[in-house]
């Protein structure tokens, strides 16, 4: 019987072995920064900066002027004639505008 209750025994600490070790490792030496990136990763600011696209990005994907363009292109079928170049005139009056703002802005 002492044999058998040393063998439950074992097989039990082996088993809490097993457990502890498929348990995640997590970092309590306070390396992390603000954001949640490795102070020691090499990559961190690039990581960083990547993040910070994808939020402008989905920002700008959640933005009104984006929502408007999409429900233009989708319902382009449905426009009148009238509606497609007065359109058409508005875009074109807005690259225009854009271009011209942009060549200002180099010139100064």
């Amino acid at each position: 019987q002492n044999k058998m209750a040393e063998l439950i025994q074992e097989s039990k600490q082996a088993q809490q072995e097993e457990e502890r070790r498929d348990e995640p490792v997590y970092d309590t030496d306070d390396s992390l920064d603000s954001d949640g990136y490795d102070k020691h990763d090499p990559f961190a600011n690039k990581a960083k900066a990547i993040d910070r696209n994808n939020e402008r990005i989905m920002e700008f994907h959640q933005s009104s002027i984006q929502k408007a363009s999409k429900s233009i292109i989708e319902n382009k079928e449905k426009m009148t004639y009238f509606e497609k170049n007065t359109l058409k005139y508005v875009v074109l009056a807005g690259l225009l505008l854009m271009l011209v703002y942009t060549n200002l802005t180099t010139v100064q």
